[in-house]
């Protein structure tokens, strides 16, 4: 009776250990009866770990040779291969399960197995086959598969951008092109912003692709339109709303003199171009962008360049240049009065 208590006490402190193996370690152990013609090695292999750390935990079973193993004897071995995906999803036709797939139904093909079929789906054949009623398998049977997924796992989130390249010099026209997986509906916005991160463009996009709605992997392309009226360098930038998936390459926009919708630009010295603001003229980002700031009271300020847009003189301001303020473009219409020296 005490040797039987011993014993109960030596598996119970053997199974404390295990457990605070796995909760420190962050795997699991199996238990695992050996087979005939396995090595330590071999079952090492399947289980993403050492033969030296199964021996470990299981020399008292073994014995004191471990190249020594006796079928049907039960060890415990770490598993520390990843997880497998979650879900039960199409892993893909093989030469025994070769049939087609349409939602979660399963029709058969000549020479399918049972057993290959499970496979296919990571599924027990046990549960495929209890789910359909049993029988034998003929071509054109159609099973039900269940949990079966439309689509793989989402892969993790990413985007790429494979056009334009890093450096490149862009028009004032450019496609934007590149590839995405895991984005939410497969939503893409593309953005153009020029060395200071201000958006100069904006334009969202979708990836295309099979699975892309349920977290695919696609590609996407858009164009977009910038009015630099000078060459400056700037940015492309892909996002995806929701998800920390992000590319972006540094290029240089042309100008308009390159082909842009405007005029090259007219760059003045210092001094020798005044304009004057009218009370809540409203100033752009650039010529004929977005409005994100106005003249507060008016009066004269001192221009950089001038260029024509739709017709229309713009000129480029920096109040304050010192303090880091940006550039900011003032049309025409939002001043009060042109210098002499600016024509």
């Amino acid at each position: 009776m005490r040797r039987h208590i011993l014993m109960l006490a030596a598996v119970l402190v053997f199974s404390i250990t295990l457990a605070s193996t796995v909760s420190a370690q962050g795997y699991t152990i199996v238990p695992y009866t050996v087979q005939q013609g396995d090595t330590l090695a071999k079952i090492a292999s399947k289980y993403c770990t050492t033969w030296e750390e199964i021996y470990q935990i299981n020399a008292a079973a073994i014995g004191p040779d471990p190249n020594t193993l006796h079928p049907g004897t039960l060890i415990y071995v770490p598993n520390r291969c990843p997880a497998p995906p979650s879900g039960v999803y199409d892993h893909g036709p093989s030469m025994y399960a070769n049939g087609t797939v349409t939602g979660n139904v399963y029709t058969v093909a000549a020479g399918d197995t049972w057993y290959s079929i499970g496979q296919r789906f990571g599924l027990p054949w046990e549960t495929i086959s209890n789910a359909n009623g049993g029988g034998g398998l003929y071509p054109g049977r159609q099973l039900i598969i269940p949990g079966l997924a439309s689509a793989p796992p989402s892969k993790a989130p990413y985007l790429s951008i494979s056009n334009p390249q890093a450096g490149a010099n862009l028009p004032a026209t450019f496609a934007v092109s590149g590839m995405g997986a895991g984005l939410p509906e497969g939503n893409v916005v593309v953005t153009a912003l020029d060395s200071g991160g201000r958006v100069l463009a904006q334009k969202a996009t979708v990836l295309q692709g099979a699975n892309v709605g349920v977290g695919g992997e696609g590609t996407w392309s858009t164009s977009l339109t910038v009015n630099a009226t000078s060459v400056m360098p700037g940015a492309i930038q892909a996002t995806s709303p929701g998800v920390p998936a992000m590319a972006a390459v540094s290029i240089t926009y042309s100008g308009a003199g390159s082909g842009g919708s405007g005029s090259a630009p007219v760059v003045y010295a210092s001094g020798q171009c005044t304009v004057v603001g009218a009370p809540g003229g409203p100033l752009y980002v650039y010529p004929g962008g977005p409005s994100n700031s106005q003249f507060a009271a008016g009066g004269p300020v001192e221009a950089k360049q001038r260029a024509v847009y739709n017709g229309m003189d713009w000129y480029m301001i920096q109040p304050e240049a010192a303090m880091g303020n940006p550039p900011l473009w003032a049309p025409v219409t939002s001043l009060s009065s042109v210098g002499q020296g600016c024509s």
